[in-house]
């Protein structure tokens, strides 16, 4: 059973090596014979070979039932019934098969199909109605497969095998392995996430990692962790793949952070300056383990498209010559950090420093010894940041183009483009195809992407393209054209999209006898955009019902249910796509300010935390954040966002915030963890100071700034006093400085308010002065300045409502009091 196992293990690592397998006792000659030959085809990448055997094919034809799907699942049942070797024997058939189908509709060369499997297409009268009936069997929840995709029958033969099968392949270690793995192309295969895959997907990955066989072979685990991070990454999940990729370094040792060193950039550019560098550390234990199989790795199977600018170079130039060398990894470091960026390039939003940080992981990529799929992939993610460049877009669709005819050449074995395939996400060809036609909607090349869309069969993107282009008729004769020869549900949601007609998706609605999730979500978006929020959500909610994985929907019914004041409805949904993707800033964001309308502002902090977690340099989460610590009492929080909020935007005032704040310090309230603010009464002297400096003209932070100076029990010294009069000082200046300040009556009450406590606070500076000159230049100084406002004021006053007039004359009288009490000191 050990030499069992090493097959297995050698088989789904990708690597090969000659196996002489002995004391299989309980097995056949013949089927040690054809176990064999199945992984001598398997090594040279002929999986055609393995699945057109004779051996095999008697296997699956003996006839006894009228279903081939059935039979063939009966027939490979009896076949594994027997020793190890036969259980193996049908888990490699099942492999061949997927490889097979992969390298048609992935990885390349395309070569001219073939027979594959007599016996299926004699139970059908033509090659179309096999096709129909093979893709009807691979459709999940009303949701079918892509219509072009090539030997659809391997797909489906190899989940006979790994899916139903997987009972009598339970001596198989590895089988749910690649169960998961054909799974997941299938899933691939399809335009939207399935929920039914989805589950099945996650159950294995369960499954799988509590195996400690898988745990004990260091580089299955590796490539186990990052498949399984690319997977939750296609799941919105990047919290648990962080944490899986965090595991895959841990085992090998590896480190990877972004650093800087100096070089140029540009062919003009005199100085160096700092620019990004990608920064490797490894651990010596992998060297003594890993044994690359250099068959499977070469120099370069893919022309790396030169950037010809005359202002940018190909690349960066680094001043220390040994930057600009890269040691070689592993294929195993290179998928981690292939996996590294992906994550990156879904944890963030795409603003320019991310774009520069994400090319610094695809630059360091491709200058490795090349695998094929982690160079395909680090090409494919460059042409992506490219094409919104205008310097770069030209080398963006040149290399595009290589890649989507780099599948129909024969340059690199089958063998090596599948090494390492299920660990990255290189997409399939009409995926490639169709970012290229992007790349030509973006450079305004519109007939050339219609054309690209028109030859895949991308309906959607068909009748994206007419509108863009103001052709919606010759959309919608398309769309009607096609319905004459076949009517599905898409087509007719594809017709409703071109003609905006409701009655399409009804229709839809009726064919997919109330199964098509596409067509209720149509229906919602229909209403959605005509800004129809309450007819809306009783169609986004039936589509969710269908299929819970459309992030865009949840996010839709969301918002319509917050401008319908629907807020639990609202914080329901935004509560799911946070389960969806527990890393989006924007739905946690979301999620607060529908608690905070449910008047629920504990759960809406809790929630803000979370979204800070996400992007920690959102100036506007961060001032939700604020706004909602100081309407429960987090005043220590409520100082450190204001700190962070200056960090971001450089200057940030809310008069009303601070004053709660100040308040709650000076009167010793309890924060929410019943601690008394006065302990923060250093922290808020801090933050004021930051906040004076920032912003030098708002009276109100000079006031509350002296308050917060003095000691609320009286004891201060000279020196303090001294200190809060110039801050009294800074606000009365500031507060005269709005201009006509005296005929409004709101600056008018400020002005006259900061006059009068600046007064209040001459006087006390006073008593407790031992000098006689300066005595009297603080009475002299309190008493020109009432002078000068007593005369401003009192001329507009009369003119001011009755209750304002009011208001004003109370603080003219205090102020003229003052003015008597300082003249007869003055005296």
């Amino acid at each position: 059973m050990a030499e069992i196992l090493e097959v297995e293990f050698d088989v789904i690592g990708g690597s090969f090596r000659n196996h002489v397998l002995k004391d299989l006792t309980d097995a056949k000659d013949s089927d040690v014979d054809f176990l064999m030959h199945i992984l001598e085809k398997l090594k040279l990448g002929d999986y055609l070979a393995v699945l057109t055997d004779a051996r095999l094919q008697n296997i699956i034809c003996k006839l006894s039932h009228d279903n081939w799907k059935t039979q063939v699942q009966s027939n490979l049942a009896e076949y594994s019934n027997g020793s190890a070797v036969n259980q193996l024997i049908v888990l490699l058939t099942g492999v061949a098969s997927l490889q097979l189908f992969v390298s048609k509709n992935w990885t390349g060369p395309i070569k001219q199909s073939v027979n594959i499997f007599p016996s299926l297409s004699s139970y059908f009268s033509s090659n179309e109605e096999m096709e129909k009936w093979v893709k009807f069997n691979l459709s999940a929840n009303d949701e079918s497969v892509y219509n072009l995709i090539r030997c659809p029958e391997t797909l489906l033969f190899a989940e006979i095998i790994l899916q139903d099968l997987q009972e009598q392949l339970k001596d198989c270690i590895t089988s749910k392995w690649w169960l998961l793995r054909c799974l997941r192309v299938h899933q691939l295969t399809m335009m939207e996430r399935n929920p039914i895959i989805h589950s099945k997907i996650f159950k294995l990955v369960d499954e799988i990692q509590n195996s400690d066989s898988l745990k004990q072979h260091w580089q299955l685990h590796v490539q186990f962790c990052v498949e399984v991070s690319l997977i939750y990454i296609y799941y919105h999940e990047v919290t648990k793949a962080k944490q899986l990729l965090l595991l895959a370094q841990d085992i090998i040792g590896l480190d990877v952070q972004l650093s800087s060193a100096l070089g140029k950039r540009t062919y003009y550019q005199q100085n160096a300056l700092p620019q990004l560098l990608l920064k490797v550390k490894r651990s010596d234990k992998i060297a003594d383990i890993f044994l690359p199989n250099e068959s499977l790795i070469s120099d370069s199977f893919l022309k790396n498209i030169t950037l010809k600018d005359d202002t940018i170079l190909n690349e960066i130039k680094f001043l220390n010559e040994e930057d600009n060398e890269v040691d070689t990894l592993y294929p195993e470091e290179q998928v981690i950090i292939l996996a590294l960026s992906s994550l990156a390039k879904k944890y963030f939003s795409i603003d320019p420093l991310m774009h520069e940080e994400l090319m610094t992981y695809f630059d360091f990529l491709l200058k490795q010894t090349k695998v094929w799929c982690i160079q395909i992939q680090s090409l494919m993610h460059r042409c992506q940041l490219e094409k919104t460049n205008s310097r770069r877009v030209e080398r963006a669709m040149m290399q595009m183009q290589e890649l989507v005819d780099c599948t129909l050449k024969e340059d690199a074995p089958v063998i090596a483009r599948l090494y390492l395939f299920y660990c990255t996400q290189i997409p399939p060809y009409w995926m490639m195809e169709k970012e290229l036609a992007d790349i030509f909607l973006s450079l305004g090349v519109n007939q050339s992407a219609l054309e690209i869309f028109l030859r895949l069969e991308l309906w959607e993107d068909v009748v994206y393209c007419y509108k863009r282009l103001q052709r919606r008729q010759r959309a919608e004769a398309l769309i009607r054209h096609l319905l004459e020869t076949e009517e599905t549900p898409l087509l007719w949601c594809l017709l409703g999209d071109a003609t905006d007609d409701e009655s399409c998706y009804l229709k839809a609605w009726e064919l997919s006898s109330h199964r098509n999730s596409r067509a209720q979500k149509s229906l919602g978006n229909l209403y959605f955009q005509r800004k129809q929020y309450k007819e809306c959500i009783p169609y986004f909610q039936k589509s969710l019902e269908l299929n819970h994985l459309q992030l865009e929907v949840w996010f839709s019914l969301a918002y319509a249910a917050t401008k319908t004041e629907e807020y639990e409805l609202a914080a329901k949904s935004y509560r799911t796509v946070v389960g969806l993707d527990n890393d989006n800033f924007e739905a946690w964001n979301n999620l607060s300010n529908a608690y905070i309308k449910m008047k629920q502002k504990e759960r809406a902090w809790k929630t803000l935390q979370e979204a800070l977690k996400c992007n920690y340099e959102d100036w506007r989460i961060w001032e939700n954040y604020l706004l909602v610590c100081i309407d429960i009492g987090a005043f220590e929080d409520v100082i450190k966002a204001w700190h962070r909020l200056i960090d971001i935007k450089g200057k940030h005032m809310d008069e009303e915030v601070l004053s709660i704040l100040i308040k709650a310090i000076l009167e010793d309230m309890p924060d929410i963890y019943g601690h008394p603010a006065s302990k923060l009464r250093k922290n808020a002297l801090t933050l004021l100071g930051r906040i004076t400096s920032k912003v030098t003209n708002n009276s109100k932070a000079w006031q509350l700034y002296a308050k917060l100076c003095l000691n609320p029990e009286g004891d201060n010294n000279q020196e303090t006093m001294e200190r809060a009069l110039q801050y009294l000082q800074k606000a009365y200046r500031s507060a005269i400085q709005k201009q006509n300040w005296q005929k409004n009556p709101s600056s008018c009450k400020e002005v006259l308010y900061h006059a009068k406590e600046l007064t209040e606070a001459y006087l006390h500076c006073q008593k407790s002065c031992s000098n006689e000159n300066l005595t009297k230049q603080l009475l002299s100084s309190a008493s020109l300045m009432i002078k000068s406002v007593q005369a401003a004021a009192s001329k507009e006053v009369e003119y001011f409502p009755h209750e304002e007039c009011n208001e004003i004359t109370t603080l003219l009288s205090s102020l003229n009091e003052y003015s008597s009490e300082i003249n007869s000191k003055l005296l």
